[in-house]
């Protein structure tokens, strides 16, 4: 999709700005239970800190950082 979003835009003479929210996992809840069974935050939950209404991963987690990272990568590449 990133690539397909990028093409069509430079045809227009556009350009495509993407942008993540890497550590946010929720918007309005922070009931792990709510997300799917094969969810990373369901299968890490040390890695979950809650804030306000919202779940996040904690960014002063070595392995949750790592995971954001590749994630990130993932879609670059």
């Amino acid at each position: 999709p990133l690539a397909f979003m990028i093409e069509e835009t430079h045809k227009r003479n556009l350009e495509f700005h993407a942008w993540f929210n890497p550590y946010r996992i929720t918007m309005n809840h922070t009931d792990l239970n709510k997300l799917s069974e094969d969810h990373p935050a369901r299968k890490h939950p040390d890695w979950v800190a809650a804030y306000g209404k919202q779940l996040y991963y904690h960014p002063g987690i070595p392995e949750a950082r790592d995971f954001i990272v590749k994630c990130i990568e993932e879609v670059v590449k």
